[in-house]
């Protein structure tokens, strides 16, 4: 589920795009346990942001999975000391944990090809994804997958 939270009073949210979307909710109010933790904001972020938001994030940030900025919100998570070494990272290695993890669960979840996996995660080709397994998991696809794979009602078999 994706839910979308202002700082605001007011849950109409205008874009100097001229998008307009609605929330569903204030920040203060969202359920803490979530995956994922996506901050947006526009150049305006730090003025309509205060202490409050910075200890709202702080509080938030060792219960998600994920966290991330778009815009210039990475400069809010800074200021909230939660951009650093150890948990911010550059959009390329976002990109590859997410890469790396729709590989997992493709090998865990399915009997899909590895080189159709490599292609559908993006890594194009088996090589690639065969050498981000190894640098960032210790392993083969192939070992990964023969240690891992569900079986049972759980696996999708491909045509």
């Amino acid at each position: 589920m994706i839910e979308l939270a202002t700082t605001g009073d007011e849950l109409f949210i205008s874009g100097q795009s001229g998008l307009s979307i609605v929330a569903h909710r204030h920040y203060s109010r969202i359920d803490p346990e979530m995956d994922t933790l996506l901050v947006m904001g526009g150049p305006n972020a730090r003025k309509t942001c205060g202490v409050p938001v910075f200890e709202w994030l702080r509080q938030m940030a060792p219960g998600v999975r994920r966290m991330g900025s778009v815009c210039t919100v990475a400069l809010l998570l800074a200021e909230a000391g939660l951009l650093n070494r150890d948990m911010g990272i550059t959009p390329a290695r976002y990109i590859l944990q997410l890469r790396l993890e729709a590989a997992r669960k493709s090998l865990e979840q399915t009997d899909t090809g590895i080189e159709q996996i490599a292609g559908d995660c993006g890594f194009g080709s088996v090589e690639v994804l065969r050498r981000s397994f190894l640098r960032h998991l210790g392993t083969t696809p192939a070992l990964y997958r023969d240690r891992f794979r569900h079986s049972g009602p759980g696996l999708v078999r491909t045509p």
